[in-house]
C-alpha cells in the first residue's frame, strides 16, 4: 500500500445489562504528499481509501495483571484467550473473558448490582489438564487470598485491540461490466417475445408461386394469434406488414 493506517482510538458503548451495543475505531490515512484524513468505521459501516475498503471486523482486550508468589511480584500484560506462562515454566494461566463492569442479575427483578471490572481466567500447574477457574475483582483484591496454588492474580488494567478487516478487489468493475452486457441478454430471453417465421414457395404447375407462411411462439401465444390475423388481412392486400 502506497499509505499508512493509524489507529488514534476506539470506544465500546454497552447497553445498561452490560452487553456490548456498538463498538467503532477511529483511523487516520496518511499519503506522502496529501493532508491526513480521518475517518469513522464501525460495524456495517466500513470505510474506503486508496482502493482499500476498512471492515470493522472484531475487538478484544489486553488485560493488566499483577502476579504475586511470595515476596515477588511481576506485572503482565495479557491478550485474552491467549495462554501465558509464569516464571519458571510450573504454571499458565489464560484469560478467559474480561468485563468493564460486571453486573448481578438482581433479585426478584430488582436492579443488577454492579461489581466494576472483572476477569475470568484459568489457572493450572505442569501438567494439570483440569485448571482451576479463578474470577479477578478489580474492586476487590481482598479475594485474592481464596485462589488456589502459591501465586495470587490481580486485576489492575485493561487495554482495547480493534481488529480490522482489509479487503480490495481490483476487479469489480470487470463485473459491473458483465452484468451491464448480461442486460440486452435477460431482454431478449424473457422480455420480448420469442417467435419463429418461415415462408414457403412452391411453383404452380400453371405457372407462377404459391406462398404459405407459417409461424409459431412458445410465450405470448394471445399477441402472437393477434399478430398472425393481421397478417392473413394485410398480405392479400399486398399492404405493408
Amino acid at each position: 500500500m502506497d499509505f499508512k493506517a493509524r489507529l488514534d482510538d476506539f470506544q465500546v458503548l454497552y447497553y445498561p445489562n452490560g452487553a456490548p451495543r456498538e463498538f467503532r475505531s477511529d483511523l487516520t490515512f496518511m499519503k506522502p504528499g496529501q493532508a491526513p484524513e480521518q475517518a469513522v468505521c464501525r460495524v456495517n459501516d466500513p470505510v474506503t481509501f486508496g482502493g482499500f475498503t476498512f471492515y470493522q471486523s472484531s475487538y478484544g482486550h489486553t488485560v493488566g495483571l499483577e502476579v504475586k508468589n511470595g515476596d515477588n511480584s511481576l506485572i503482565l500484560e495479557a491478550p485474552v484467550g491467549r495462554t501465558v506462562e509464569l516464571p519458571g515454566g510450573r504454571a499458565h494461566f489464560r484469560v478467559l473473558e474480561y468485563r468493564p463492569d460486571l453486573v448481578m442479575p438482581g433479585e426478584q427483578g430488582g436492579p443488577g448490582k454492579r461489581l466494576g471490572p472483572a476477569a475470568r481466567l484459568a489457572y493450572w500447574e505442569g501438567s494439570n489438564h483440569h485448571p482451576w477457574i479463578i474470577v479477578l475483582l478489580k474492586n476487590r483484591p481482598e479475594l485474592a487470598d481464596q485462589q488456589p496454588g502459591p501465586y495470587r492474580f490481580f486485576l489492575k488494567d485493561a487495554k482495547f485491540f480493534s481488529v480490522l478487516q482489509v479487503k480490495r478487489d481490483p476487479g469489480v468493475w470487470w463485473v459491473y461490466a458483465g452484468f451491464i452486457l448480461l442486460l440486452p441478454g435477460f431482454y431478449l430471453a424473457f422480455l420480448r417475445p420469442t417467435e419463429r417465421w418461415a415462408l414457403v414457395l412452391r411453383r404452380k404447375p400453371s405457372g407462377g408461386w404459391d406462398a404459405r407462411l407459417l409461424g409459431a411462439a412458445p410465450r405470448a401465444r394471445e399477441a402472437f394469434q393477434d399478430r398472425l390475423q393481421r397478417l392473413q388481412v394485410i398480405l392479400p392486400k399486398g399492404g405493408p406488414a
